[in-house]
Order: structure tokens, then sequence, then C-alpha cells
């Protein structure tokens, strides 16, 4: 869900956000850091679906929902600030799509948030980890070595 609202963020940064005397006025032209903070947001979501897709240890996609979780909380109070107040002269501009911004950073942030949840590894719900493993025991894929007694020792057998 982050990746593809993350996905629609980067669009979105490309259209017409407000209405102005010249015509639209995107994203990259209303705001001064803003926008840079919407395009880290946006490719960090993209990074944390790809991390999630390609890593099998669920610590690095983990990290990387946190990490863009936490930009994007940022990201998404920031874009709804300019969602009350836009920008220019005397709030001079209309809001046109605005809105897609907003609730693409919102989308990223929740799904951001709902992907630190899944770690894909450990116990389920129940506290089985043969639950989550798919019903396979996961002790039958270690080997056991046999060390046999020491000689001397009580019940083992002496040469």
């Amino acid at each position: 869900m982050a990746g593809v609202a993350g996905l629609l963020l980067l669009v979105s940064l490309f259209l017409p956000w407000y209405d102005g005397p010249e015509g639209g006025v995107t994203a990259w032209q209303a705001f001064s850091a803003l926008d840079v903070l919407l395009l880290l947001a946006a490719l960090m979501a993209i990074a944390a679906l790809v991390m999630a897709v390609s890593q099998r240890v669920p610590a690095i996609p983990i990290a990387t929902s946190a990490l863009t979780a936490l930009v994007g909380t940022i990201a998404t109070v920031w874009v709804l600030l300019r969602v009350l107040f836009t920008p220019g002269p005397d709030g001079a501009l209309d809001r046109e799509l605005v809105w897609l911004g907003a609730l693409a950073a919102t989308a990223l942030t929740v799904g951001a948030w709902l992907s630190m949840r899944d770690e894909g590894f450990g116990l389920s719900p129940e506290g089985d980890i043969s639950a989550t493993l798919g019903g396979r025991d996961p002790s039958a894929d270690v080997p056991v070595l046999q060390v046999p007694p020491p000689a001397g020792a009580s019940g083992a057998p002496s040469r």
C-alpha cells in the first residue's frame, strides 16, 4: 500500500495542485521545501516496497518502513496544513489537486505504519511458530549431532 501511494504521490507532484492567475501551479512551483520532503517520502515508500519484495529477512524492510512512516507523518501534517492554508500572496491560489497529494501522503503514512507490523516470519498470533511456517515443524530442518559420552562416564561402554 505504501509503495503504490508513494508512486501516486510522486506523479501528483507534477500535476497542478493549485490554480493561479497564470494557470495551474504544480507542487514543484508552489513549495520551496515541502516538495523535497514529499519527493523523499515518495521515494522512501517505493524503496520500502522494493525492500519488502527483495529481502528474505524482515529486519531491513521493517527498518525502511519505520523511516518511511516517520518521514510520511511529517509530510502528511505539512500537506494537510497546505490544504488549509494555501501558498502565495494572501492565499491567492485556489485548491485544485492538492487533495490528491494529501490523500497520497496519508495513504503512504498509513501503509508504512501497517507494513511495520507485517514481519513475515516469527510467531503466529497464537504463539505457534509452526503455524507461521505453514504447519511445518522448524526443528525438523535442524540436523542433530550425536556426540558419544566420554570414556569412563557412567553408562558409557569402555574399551
